[in-house]
């Protein structure tokens, strides 16, 4: 009767942790097909063109808000805060992207699925001219509710 009682509790906890395990965020960078590209200093704005490829695993078309972190460009002067909001843009304004984006829209819609996408992450000029790095930045997608 014991033992019985003891196997069922192992099981319980089992099927538990097994649930909590396969808990997955709705979407995910693919880091190894993601990139940053270019910056350029647009009046008093900086512009950090990337290209994203995003996993949308939520099986529905879904909006996001992206930001990516910047402190070492913080540290050298280049932009004056280091989380910036990412703004989605087709390929032809990714191409002229120095001349400043116009239409700006924090939310992002993700079809289900991989998508691909050019992102310009803008944050406000410090007094540095310089990037030290073409890494990606530390890049967080936040789903938007409703």
């Amino acid at each position: 009767m014991r033992s019985r009682r003891l196997v069922s509790l192992l099981i319980a906890v089992l099927l538990l942790l097994t649930a909590c395990s396969s808990t997955k965020e709705p979407v995910k960078l693919i880091e190894r097909d993601s990139f940053f590209s270019d910056f350029a200093i647009c009046q008093d704005e900086v512009l950090f063109l990337c290209r994203l490829r995003i996993d949308n695993l939520a099986g529905d078309a879904m909006t996001v808000r992206i930001s990516g972190e910047f402190r070492d460009d913080v540290k050298n002067g280049l932009v004056t805060e280091s989380a910036l909001p990412g703004y989605a843009v087709d390929d032809e304004t990714a191409r002229a992207f120095a001349d400043g984006i116009k239409q700006r829209s924090e939310e992002i819609s993700l079809q289900p699925g991989q998508n691909e996408l050019w992102v310009v992450f803008v944050g406000t000029h410090g007094s540095g001219n310089q990037k030290n790095d073409r890494n990606l930045p530390k890049i967080t997608i936040t789903p938007v509710n409703g």
